[in-house]
């Protein structure tokens, strides 16, 4: 009987070996691709750097404009309106432009316009942070008398990134400036200027990044999708700022509205917030400022009675004028209940539906009659 070599429970151990770690490999390297918020990759960015170049606003990053107004929607209602004096504009993100809904007339900002029966002006633009809505007012020449700057909770995460494709990977280099606090006061970071080392940025991003919370290898958890996979995973699974969030939140920004998270980005967002308003003020315009919730907000409201925000709010200088929607939507309605939230949204992760725009633009005309804004 012949009884196998040392040399060959060698080889059998050593082919095993490699084919699990191979497996591993395979199997991490799948997971990074499905889910690619968990490291950095930088053959994601496929657009071209003269195509980046033609597209991007040298101020604000990226830019939307649709009409001849400035506007990024367009108001059916604008023929019928006699008395264009008196005017508001709207300054957000995606929630401020009504993604998601493609007919103008069910946007709240020109439900609001043909409620009021008075010109309303859409700024918002897609992806943008509470940083660069209160950089497009500020290069608005003839703002209107009446501004409103709509920060999305989720807007938080965005005031403290400058390479949107770290927070949300896409195809695009997506670069925005960036405020940081310098001994007490806002100073602005204007977005990375590349010239011709695009890609030397591609491949050490962080050169160009230093004011980004979401740097890789940073404490957000993000790293270089490299060999071997598997290590990039371990770490990422370890400390990625999404990952992290599971247990205590409903979503990856919630943890950011904490006084002592390490971003800092609740006093940027306060000092964003506050700098609109003292600025409108200086113009002798009238700033109100309003929060927009998300459907994950309601779902932290539910389980813990507060939103996800309020550490925001309770440092705000509230003098001025301030609309919370999530708080105001709660006690629109006895015995709010999750199925209401969802009633107002495309879905649990999307943009608000025609009823949500109906709600909202209620809200806000309550609040500015009770004030006697207009």
């Amino acid at each position: 009987m012949n009884i196998p070599s040392k040399h060959l429970y060698r080889k059998v151990i050593l082919v095993i070996s490699i084919f699990i770690f191979i497996s591993i490999e395979i199997i991490s390297f799948l997971i990074l691709e499905i889910y690619p918020n968990l490291s950095y990759d930088e053959n994601r960015i496929t657009q071209s750097f003269i195509e980046y170049q033609n597209e991007r606003d040298t101020i604000l990053g990226w830019n939307k404009v649709v009409n001849k107004f400035g506007n990024s929607r367009n108001l059916p209602n604008r023929g019928f309106v006699k008395d264009t004096f008196t005017q508001i504009d709207f300054y957000g993100d995606s929630y401020t432009y009504g993604a998601e809904v493609n007919d103008d007339k069910y946007i709240w900002t020109n439900l609001i316009s043909k409620k009021l029966n008075i010109i309303v002006n859409n700024k918002g633009v897609g992806g943008f942070g509470s940083d660069q809505s209160y950089l497009k007012f500020k290069t608005n020449k003839k703002p209107s008398a009446i501004v409103v700057l709509n920060h999305l909770s989720e807007n938080i995460i965005r005031n403290v990134n400058q390479f949107r494709h770290l927070i949300y990977p896409s195809n695009y280099y997506d670069l925005k400036p960036i405020f940081i606090l310098e001994d007490n006061q806002l100073k602005l970071i204007d977005l990375p200027e590349l010239k011709f080392d695009v890609e030397k940025f591609k491949k050490t991003p962080n050169s160009y990044l230093k004011h980004d919370f979401f740097k890789i290898g940073s404490k957000s958890g993000i790293y270089h999708k490299k060999f071997p996979y598997s290590l990039t995973l371990f770490k990422s699974l370890l400390t990625n700022w999404k990952i992290k969030s599971i247990f205590k939140f409903y979503s990856g920004y919630q943890p950011f509205y904490n006084l002592d998270h390490e971003s800092n980005a609740v006093y940027v967002t306060k000092s964003i917030l506050e700098s609109f308003i003292s600025d409108s003020k200086k113009r002798d315009l009238i700033p109100i400022i309003t929060i927009l919730p998300t459907y994950r907000d309601f779902e932290f409201y539910d389980k813990y009675g507060y939103f996800p925000y309020k550490p925001l709010i309770d440092l705000l200088d509230k003098k001025s004028f301030f609309i919370d929607f999530g708080h105001e939507i709660i006690f629109s309605k006895k015995n709010f209940n999750l199925n209401d939230a969802l009633n107002l949204y495309k879905s649990k992760s999307s943009h608000m539906n025609e009823n949500g725009h109906e709600i909202i633009s209620e809200i806000f005309l309550i609040y500015i009659k009770k004030n006697k804004i207009l």
